[in-house]
């Protein structure tokens, strides 16, 4: 999956100035599914889980859902990590569109807090396949809130606050903040 260019290219070194990475006003973002899309969400996807083995084939034979993938990517692209949980991230995404009939857009923070899971036990009850090791929650908050979808940190319950910060801020730019607080700057 590639970056869109609704994708912003990051500020480089850590004392700059933290941009958002995302400009969403470039997305198509409709809350109805098109016909073709709740096809492939409702019919395809429910095939590819049941028979494929690995969630990167499980995505390989789905197709014409770019409007929902693009602005997925070009979260992922922007998520400074191992990209480890990132086809995971996806099928959540695109699991849950199909359950609630609308695009993630559309979300109000009731679906967002199912989704991203108030809990960590809550987290791994929403979704099959289950996550492996909750790496994935992390990834998907960060997702949800670069799309700036969901912001309330806090009501997501235990949340490694500052493991989600270098996801979305970059661990550059905040361990360079934190060496700048430590040094009175």
């Amino acid at each position: 999956m590639m970056a869109s260019k609704a994708a912003l290219a990051p500020a480089v070194g850590s004392t700059s100035l933290w941009t958002w990475p995302i400009e969403i006003t470039n997305y198509d973002r409709r809350s109805r599914l098109t016909a073709t899309e709740q096809r492939v969400l409702t019919q395809d996807l429910p095939l590819a889980v049941a028979n494929e083995r690995t969630i990167g084939a499980m995505l390989g034979r789905l197709s014409r859902l770019d409007r929902l993938l693009a602005p997925i990517d070009d979260a992922l692209a922007a998520v400074d990590g191992t990209h480890l949980y990132d086809d995971r991230v996806r099928l959540m995404l695109l699991q849950y569109c199909a359950v609630r009939n609308q695009s993630f857009w559309a979300w109000d923070a009731t679906a967002w807090h199912i989704v991203l899971g108030t809990t960590q036990a809550a987290f791994f009850a929403a979704h099959v396949p289950k996550p492996h090791a909750g790496g994935e929650r992390h990834a998907l908050i960060a997702v949800a809130y670069l799309l700036r979808c969901f912001n309330d940190i806090p009501d997501l319950g235990e949340v490694k606050r500052v493991a989600l910060a270098e996801k979305i801020f970059g661990k550059e730019r905040l361990a360079g903040i934190r060496a700048n607080v430590k040094s009175g700057v």
